[in-house]
């Protein structure tokens, strides 16, 4: 059986290695086929990351796992798995709130279908509350992020019916861990999904991700009010294209990041 593992490197901003440590090497249970999808830092140095593994490459389980250690990665802690014996579970994005609780998105997978998954487990990795969504066709939740005061807000994409396109969709829990609402964004009949969120002042957000019709695939950013209402979308771009990454610079501005394929 192949073996893969997680690596975490602290690198200085010279680009000098400070120390490089894999995650399961010695923390992990035997033929761990893992993928680790996001970082996060606590207010007192810990560093959480989190992932999906296979942690029995003779059984068809998924995990979402959680790995924390020190700041200076020499004090690693026992990972925490996510899930049960009869469904597959991932985690794609992490966030940790002023609490030191960590906040896992993703997807949960069983006979049934693919649905969005939030755990909120605390600054040890005890799980505290989860939510799950429930999809007639496929949903995964991609990013998350923590407001002030606790919410949950993540974002991804929802297949939720086979006969129309996939679309972008955010859901808001409250500090308790409970549903407080969801949006579904369409456009035009074009398949969309959202890749990643960032806080906007007054307590909204923009989201980013991929708008697809066609051989057509352009950038997508929607901007949320606080309640999580639609304010406006754009889509643009040559080819292939698809935004990643945002984050919010100054007043209004807006970063993007991505990728683009020029048209042949």
């Amino acid at each position: 059986d192949k073996q893969f593992d997680w690596r975490m490197q602290m690198v200085q901003r010279d680009g000098t290695t400070e120390w490089s440590q894999g995650i399961f090497e010695a923390n992990g249970p035997d033929s761990d086929v893992v993928a680790a999808h996001a970082v996060a830092q606590a207010a007192d140095g810990t560093i959480a990351v989190a992932g999906t593994v296979k942690a029995d490459t003779k059984q068809p389980r998924h995990w979402a796992a959680l790995f924390r250690t020190s700041a200076d990665g020499q004090s690693p802690k026992v990972p925490t798995y996510y899930g049960d014996n009869s469904n597959k579970t991932g985690a794609n994005d992490l966030a940790i709130d002023a609490a030191g609780n960590h906040v896992l998105a993703g997807w949960i997978e069983d006979v049934k279908g693919k649905d969005g998954f939030i755990v909120v487990a605390s600054a040890s990795g005890i799980p505290k509350h989860t939510w799950r969504g429930s999809a007639v066709g496929a949903q995964s939740l991609h990013a998350v992020l923590v407001r002030t005061g606790g919410a949950i807000w993540a974002v991804g994409s929802d297949d939720r019916d086979k006969k129309k396109p996939t679309q972008g969709w955010l859901v808001r829990l409250n500090a308790q861990g409970a549903l407080d609402g969801l949006t579904h964004f369409s456009t035009d009949k074009k398949s969309t999904g959202l890749l990643d969120i960032a806080p906007m002042a007054g307590g909204g957000a923009v989201a980013v991700g991929t708008r697809i019709g066609g051989v057509k695939r352009d950038i997508w950013v929607v901007r949320i009010d606080a309640t999580g209402k639609l304010l406006w979308q754009e889509h643009g771009g040559d080819g292939l294209a698809t935004a990643t990454a945002v984050a919010v610079q100054g007043p209004g501005s807006i970063v993007v990041t991505g990728s683009v394929t020029p048209a042949a």
